[in-house]
C-alpha cells in the first residue's frame, strides 16, 4: 500500500496507511463469495475420501483468511502457498510439493484451476492431470484442443474424476 501511494507522489504516515489497508481488506472480505458449485464439489470430494489441497500463488495470510472465513478449512488436507514455498505456479515444484504433502503420486493427481497457463498447463507439464475451469461462458472454444480437459463448472468434476480420463490419462478435447 505504501508503494502505491509513493508512486502517486504521496508520503503517508504508518497509522494512516494501516487504516487505509484495514478498510481495503474489510471491503474485500465483505465481497468474498463462493461460486455456487464450489461447496457441493468439495463435499463430494470429501465424501469420496479424496485428498484435497489448495495450491495458490496468492499471499498466504490472504488465502488462509479467505479459506477460514468461507468455512472451507475442513475440506483441505493441505494449503500450499507460493510465497511460503518460494516458487509459484506454473513451476513444477509447487505441484510436486502439494503431492508430497498429501502423500499422493504425481501421476495420479488432478489439479483444476481457472488459469489455462498457470494451472492446467502448469500441472500437466509437472506430470499431473491438469484441468482448466473456464467459467467464461461467452468464450467459444468449440472443439479447440487446448491440451487439457476443460470444464465450465465444478459440477462436472466428479464425472471427470470417475471417467476413463483418470485411468487412461486421455485428454478430453471438447468444452462443455
Amino acid at each position: 500500500m505504501r508503494d502505491l501511494f509513493v508512486d502517486l507522489g504521496l508520503l503517508l504516515d504508518d497509522e494512516l496507511l494501516d487504516g487505509i489497508e484495514q478498510r481495503r481488506m474489510n471491503r474485500m472480505r465483505a465481497n468474498w463469495r463462493l461460486f455456487d458449485d464450489a461447496l457441493p464439489c468439495l463435499e463430494w470430494m470429501h465424501a469420496a475420501g479424496l485428498k484435497v489441497a489448495a495450491v495458490t500463488n496468492a499471499s498466504g495470510a490472504h488465502q488462509r483468511v479467505k479459506i477460514a472465513e468461507a468455512g472451507l478449512e475442513r475440506f483441505f488436507d493441505a494449503v500450499v502457498i507460493a510465497g511460503e514455498l518460494g516458487v509459484a505456479k506454473p513451476d513444477p515444484a509447487i505441484f510436486h510439493t502439494a503431492c508430497a504433502v498429501l502423500g499422493v503420486p504425481v501421476e495420479r493427481t488432478l489439479h483444476i484451476g481457472d488459469r489455462l497457463d498457470l494451472d492446467a498447463h502448469g500441472a500437466r507439464d509437472a506430470g499431473l492431470h491438469g484441468v482448466w475451469l473456464s467459467r467464461i461462458a461467452d468464450v467459444d472454444l468449440g472443439w479447440a484442443d487446448v491440451g487439457v480437459p476443460v470444464v465450465r463448472t465444478l459440477a462436472d468434476l466428479p464425472e471427470l474424476l470417475v471417467s476413463d480420463f483418470v485411468t487412461t490419462g486421455m485428454p478430453v478435447q471438447r468444452c462443455r
